[in-house]
C-alpha cells in the first residue's frame, strides 16, 4: 500500500512456515530495489490431545492421533524423547491440525507412563509440553469355586454343579479337574 510518493507498506503472512524470506519491491518502470530478508521462527507446538490415551502392556503398536495447534508439516511426534515415524494432516485451511505416529510395541512391554511430545524444527520450534500415554498392567484373574463346601453325594449318584468366577479383572483362561479319593 502506498505511504507516500517514496514508501510502501506490506504485509505478508507467514503461517508456521519457518525459515528466510525475502522481500523486495519493483517499480512500475521494472527497477527492483534492494533485497531485504527476514527470519520467521516456528512457534513451540501445543498439544491438545492424544488418542488413545493408554493401552495394556504387552500391545502390540499402536497408531497414535496427535491433536494440537501449531504444528508443521515437519513435526515429529515423540515418545520419551525419542522420534516416532510422523504423519502431518493439513485441515482445509493448510494449517497441520494433527499429526498421526506409530507407537511401537517396546513402549507398552510393562506398565507405565510414556510421555509424548511433538518436536517442530528450527528456526524456533522447539518441544511441546508432554501428553502422558499410560500403559496399563495386566490383570491377573483370580478365580473362585463356588459352593466352596459342597454337599455329600453318595458315590452311586448323579452331578454336582460347580461355579467358576473371575473376580481378579484380566482375561480368563482355566482347566477344570476331578479327583476321586478318600479323605
Amino acid at each position: 500500500l502506498p505511504i507516500g510518493i517514496s514508501q510502501l507498506q506490506m504485509s505478508i503472512t507467514t503461517g508456521t512456515d519457518p525459515g528466510t524470506w525475502t522481500v523486495k519491491a519493483t517499480n512500475p518502470d521494472n527497477q527492483p530495489s534492494n533485497v531485504k530478508s527476514f527470519q520467521v521462527n516456528a512457534p513451540v507446538p501445543a498439544i491438545i490431545g492424544i488418542l488413545p490415551t493408554s493401552a495394556s502392556a504387552g500391545s502390540g503398536d499402536i497408531t497414535l492421533t496427535v491433536n494440537g495447534t501449531t504444528f508443521q508439516d515437519a513435526s515429529i511426534v515423540q515418545a520419551n524423547g525419542n522420534n516416532l515415524a510422523t504423519t502431518a494432516h493439513d485441515s482445509p485451511g493448510g494449517l497441520t491440525t494433527y499429526l498421526t505416529a506409530m507407537l511401537p510395541s517396546t513402549y507398552l512391554a510393562n506398565a507405565g507412563s510414556v510421555t509424548i511430545t511433538v518436536h517442530s524444527p528450527g528456526p524456533g520450534g522447539g518441544a511441546s509440553a508432554g501428553a502422558p500415554f499410560m500403559v496399563i498392567g495386566a490383570q491377573t484373574p483370580t478365580l473362585s469355586v463356588t459352593p466352596a463346601n459342597p454337599p455329600t453325594q453318595p458315590a452311586t449318584a448323579g452331578t454336582i454343579t460347580f461355579n467358576v468366577s473371575n473376580t481378579g479383572g484380566g482375561a480368563m483362561s482355566y482347566s477344570a479337574s476331578v479327583t476321586s479319593g478318600s479323605s
